[in-house]
C-alpha cells in the first residue's frame, strides 16, 4: 500500500492536495473505521515490527559470521592466527 493511502487510512488528511476534500475524507475515514481495516492495519504494523526485529537479529548473526570469516581469510593469506 502506498504511503498516501496508508496515511489517509490512519487519519492523516494533511497529505491531500486539495484541502477542500478534507471534510469528505473525514467522512470516508469514519466509514472505514467501522470496518475490519483498522484492525488489519494494526496487525500489519505488528507483523512489520516483528520482521524488522528478526532482520536485525539476522544481520547481527551475519556480521558476526563475516567477521569470523575475515579473520580466517587473513590467517590463510598472511599467516596471522585465526581467532
Amino acid at each position: 500500500m502506498c504511503k498516501h493511502k496508508n496515511a489517509i487510512l490512519r487519519g492523516d488528511a494533511s497529505i491531500l492536495v486539495d484541502q477542500g476534500d478534507e471534510e469528505e475524507m473525514i467522512h470516508a475515514l469514519q466509514v472505514v473505521n467501522k470496518t475490519v481495516i483498522p484492525a488489519k492495519l494494526a496487525d500489519l504494523d505488528r507483523r512489520l515490527n516483528e520482521i524488522e526485529k528478526e532482520k536485525k537479529r539476522i544481520n547481527s548473526q551475519f556480521n558476526a559470521k563475516a567477521k569470523e570469516l575475515k579473520k580466517e581469510f587473513a590467517a590463510v593469506l598472511f599467516g596471522a592466527p585465526a581467532r
